[in-house]
């Protein structure tokens, strides 16, 4: 397996890529077929996406996100679960990580994978709203007390890929000077990360979408904000990265929205309506062909409420979408993996 430069279009944004490992032994891949064995004909392509919860301190009595702030802990389990757990997993979007559980997890011994990291912006924390945009830094690492870096999403890819991450228009952006989110921050901006794979034809699109329900936000803000981002996403998938327009993408990540016909949804008000009027969510098939899937936030009694988390690809691919039904201890979100096979 060769080593890669991964070439990125936006600065300041970091860009991860695996060592190049051993050449001897390596033969050459069968006709139709890519260097790591996926064939163009019929192209299966497993992807995950989970909310990592990496930077949330564990509360004493909630039994989740109870590896946050400890970068080992983290980067073992990411990479248990792409190793051990889902082994043939391609694809992996990954939300509120810390940049150097991604550098950690570059070297944590996967082979063939290439790592893209985009911090989450705001402008402002505490009383009032500041004029410098700022990359929000996660909480150092309670076991060595050494700094975490920035802390936002992460987009992986077994596969030699072109990367970008775009950061969403301050228009499309819950930008107004008068509302904090959740965590206190002011003016907040979101990104997508992108990666376009040649050998498979396909751009895939991973992000993380601020929630419509923080305390004293404008709902309407935050609404309009998060249906522009839905199709700013949906854009960004269809163009590529690097002039690749591919017909096959793969989009998603904890978009913050229930699933419109689930628990908690609001039916064709829902700013994912676009999104799946035009693709399929991994989970439809199974409930179906219905706006819905398996909930995947997990609240601090255990139970499993709504869907936030999604995986969307081609009406004309064939999905098979997994959501445990076990509690996930180490988050307060439940891993969604799809394998998504592509027709030739």
């Amino acid at each position: 397996m060769r080593g890669t430069v991964i070439r990125s279009t936006s600065r300041n944004l970091l860009v991860v890529c695996a060592a190049a490992a051993m050449t001897a032994g390596v033969t050459a891949a069968p006709a139709g077929a890519t260097a790591d064995g996926v064939t163009a004909s019929a192209l299966p392509v497993k992807a995950m996406t989970w909310n990592a919860c990496a930077n949330t301190k564990p509360a004493k009595g909630d039994n989740r996100c109870r590896i946050g702030r400890r970068t080992d802990e983290v980067v073992a389990t990411i990479h248990d679960r792409i190793a051990k757990n889902q082994p043939d997993t391609r694809v992996l979007f990954l939300q509120e990580v810390c940049s150097v559980d991604i550098q950690q997890l570059a070297k944590s011994g996967l082979s063939g994978w290439h790592w893209k990291f985009a911090p989450i912006r705001f402008q402002g924390s505490g009383g009032k709203p500041g004029s410098a945009v700022t990359d929000r830094r996660c909480a150092a690492d309670t076991k060595t007390k050494k700094s975490r870096g920035s802390f936002g999403i992460a987009v992986g890819v077994r596969a030699d890929a072109n990367f970008q991450a775009r950061y969403y228009p301050d228009a499309h952006q819950p930008i107004d000077n008068r509302h904090k989110d959740v965590y206190g921050y002011w003016n907040v901006r979101q990104a997508a990360v992108c990666a376009s794979v040649a050998d498979w034809k396909t751009t895939v699109c991973g992000t993380h979408l601020t929630p419509l329900s923080d305390k004293a936000a404008d709902p309407a803000v935050y609404r309009s904000a998060q249906a522009a981002q839905v199709k700013d996403l949906m854009s960004y998938a269809k163009q590529g990265v690097g002039g690749a327009a591919y017909k096959r993408v793969l989009f998603g990540g904890d978009l913050n929205q229930a699933a419109p016909d689930g628990d908690y949804g609001s039916g064709n008000a829902s700013t994912l309506a676009p999104a799946y009027a035009q693709y399929a969510e991994c989970d439809q098939g199974a409930h179906g062909g219905k706006r819905n899937g398996e909930n995947t936030y997990q609240n601090a009694d255990g139970k499993v409420t709504r869907k936030l988390d999604y995986l969307f690809t081609d009406k004309d691919a064939a999905s098979k979408c997994y959501v445990t039904d076990k509690h996930v201890s180490s988050s307060d979100h439940k891993p969604v993996v799809d394998t998504v096979t592509f027709p030739g």
